[in-house]
């Protein structure tokens, strides 16, 4: 999956971004799924992210806001859809390393897990065709 208007983090990016990306990132590294990675998180204190639900004709839309520093490990898509980046910036863990991605933009996504570390407050909503109206079996 490619992400539109990404950058990969150099040395130049604010030291305070750095150092807690390393941190994440030994995190990371010392696990060997993101399954184990998930238990670690839960074990640690939660960040309050609030989401808000909502379904319209068809459509569920889940819209996540969080503040800067939290780390966030998302539950896996089942299927494909839409992601609308609104507000702040993040570093998104991808299959490259880290990448920075600033909002507004919009890409399409696939049954994937997201690990992201906000570096500016932010807000994203994941858009879901479908007639379910049961949260967990979306």
């Amino acid at each position: 999956m490619s992400y539109p208007n990404q950058n990969p983090i150099t040395t130049s990016e604010n030291t305070e971004t750095c150092t807690a990306l390393e941190t994440v990132n030994n995190l990371v590294s010392k696990v060997e799924s993101i399954g184990e990675l998930v238990e670690t998180m839960r074990k640690v204190e939660q960040a309050d992210c609030p989401v808000v639900h909502t379904f319209n004709k068809g459509q569920y839309i889940r819209e996540l806001q969080a503040r800067a520093g939290v780390i966030i490990v998302g539950q896996k898509h089942r299927k494909e859809h839409l992601n609308i980046f609104l507000k702040g910036k993040i570093a998104l863990l991808t299959h490259e390393g880290w990448r920075v991605m600033e909002a507004p933009q919009y890409f399409t996504g696939g049954a994937t897990r997201k690990i992201a570390y906000v570096i500016e407050d932010m807000v994203w909503l994941n858009v879901h065709n479908t007639k379910l109206k049961d949260i967990d079996a979306i």
